[in-house]
């Protein structure tokens, strides 16, 4: 990308409303906070949809256009006045926010019929294939390893269509509907994501669910919910909106999900996965073993007391044993049989950026835990790091956004268990930073094994200074720069 002044500031900018998905209130909070910043170490590029090429070159005219001809008049004809255009081009340019706010506002309801067009066309297309089954999956965490794991499984017999990544928006999996979708297509496997109360509801509207799964509820985006309370609520719309004769899946784990899940469901049949011994969950896994140096964890099955067989999987959280317990639940809602769905099984393979194990060449082993942004998954990334029993144990991280006023409590947390497994912490100094310190701090963590910089470059610079062979380094978490 450019990163030459004042364009650094412009494409910083136009990166940050789209990262905040035209969030004015978001947008605008960053940006005066961060008025002088520039495109200088993004994670991701920007990416040019049309509606973010029509925003931005308008907003380039209404900002460079007045200024060209207050200056000017009409166009340069001094080598002086030019200098004069540039000096004034870019001393304004950290307020180059203001002209992409106005034009987004204007742009928004043509935005608007635009969206809403593309959502009654997903609607209508879906509804007029009544024999596609339509799973939904939604939570705080683990919804996109859980539709992976439910998708793979299920395409050993069906044809199956599942979301794209994260795209777990209305217009995302209305454009994939429209794309995607025909008469050949037997199940819809359907990830929904949730910034606030309605949203899933919205979703359900598009994709009415047969089956609804529900991972788990904990602070993720807590800042956006306002509340424990509404992001229970909020969730569970995903239950509430199961087909009447429709089947509910949950995770017995989570005592939120326990607690509250009679408030919302109808008369639909209700089942139970788990990665413990539960007593809602018919399911048990026994005889668990973590692979070698990060292999992949392998366990026996029971139903009901009776043997099914030995899963092997790839990947190396224990979480993955409720995800293929799922997958058995789901799979005999649909008619496949065990032997199935253990063949699907074997074609599971872990989401990228969610505890993938990279060895080196000088026999380091790397987790890339990237893409893991809440609490949960945390305890699930440190706990499996404390298997790692022969290495020097490293975890880089920069904490967890979006908690709200629970930040505090679950990064003192995240340090005490830190402090009980960790070698060498690396810690991005921001707005959690302190509170890690104060959880490794209460195990009496040795200060000489925590290291805390400015950036991950800085970090990561120390990290390959440090670092040997036969360590084990944990990356957790990338923040997005709408949160630096």
């Amino acid at each position: 990308m450019i990163n030459t002044f004042p364009l650094s500031i412009f494409f910083y900018q136009i990166y940050i409303l789209q990262l905040e998905n035209y969030d004015l209130g978001r947008f605008i909070k960053h940006i005066i906070n961060n008025l002088f910043k520039a495109d200088t170490e993004k994670e991701k590029d920007i990416k040019w949809t049309p509606k973010l090429i029509l925003v931005s070159t308008t907003s380039f005219l209404v900002f460079f256009v007045p200024i060209l001809y207050i200056t000017l008049g009409v166009f340069p004809n001094t080598i002086f006045d030019i200098v004069v255009v540039v000096l004034l081009y870019a001393a304004l340019s950290p307020i180059f926010w203001i002209a992409l706010s106005v034009v987004t506002v204007l742009f928004s309801p043509l935005d608007l019929v635009a969206k809403e067009r593309i959502i009654s066309n997903a609607r209508k297309k879906l509804a007029s294939f009544p024999k596609i089954k339509v799973i939904a999956i939604t939570g705080s965490y683990g919804k996109t390893t859980m539709k992976d794991v439910i998708s793979t499984t299920l395409g050993i017999r069906y044809r199956v269509v599942s979301t794209r990544g994260n795209h777990n928006t209305p217009i995302g999996i209305s454009k994939q509907i429209l794309e995607e979708i025909n008469e050949d297509t037997d199940i819809f496997v359907v990830e929904m994501g949730a910034y606030k109360k309605g949203d899933i509801a919205d979703l359900c509207s598009i994709a009415h669910p047969n089956i609804s799964i529900l991972t788990g509820i904990n602070e993720a985006h807590l800042e956006r919910f306002g509340s424990i309370e509404n992001t229970i609520d909020a969730k569970f719309d995903i239950v509430k909106n199961c087909a009447a004769d429709g089947k509910i899946v949950l995770n017995a784990d989570d005592k939120r999900v326990v607690s509250s899940y009679k408030k919302y469901k109808g008369n639909q049949e209700v089942y139970f996965f788990s990665k413990e011994e539960n007593k809602l969950c018919k399911y048990r896994a026994k005889e668990v073993v973590f692979g070698n140096d990060g292999e992949g964890i392998s366990f026996i099955l029971e139903r009901e007391s009776k043997t099914i067989g030995k899963i092997e999987t790839p990947f190396v959280a224990e979480y993955i044993i409720g995800n293929v317990i799922a997958a058995f639940i789901v799979g005999g809602i649909v008619g496949m049989t065990d032997a199935e769905i253990q063949a699907g099984l074997k074609q599971i393979k872990p989401p990228k950026h969610r505890l993938n194990i990279q060895k080196t060449p000088n026999d380091m082993v790397v987790i890339d835990d990237s893409y893991n942004g809440n609490s949960e998954g945390v305890r699930e990334a440190i706990n499996t790091l404390s298997k790692f029993k022969k290495r020097r144990k490293i975890y880089i991280t920069p904490g967890l956004v979006e908690t709200g006023d629970e930040s505090e409590k679950i990064h003192e947390e995240i340090g005490r268990q830190l402090g009980a497994v960790a070698d060498l912490v690396f810690l991005m100094e921001n707005s959690t930073t302190k509170y890690i310190i104060k959880g490794l701090e209460s195990v009496s963590f040795d200060k000489d094994r925590l290291h805390i910089h400015k950036d991950k470059k800085n970090a990561y610079q120390e990290l390959g200074r440090i670092a040997m062979p036969g360590d084990v380094i944990l990356f957790q978490n990338d923040w997005p720069e709408n949160y630096v």
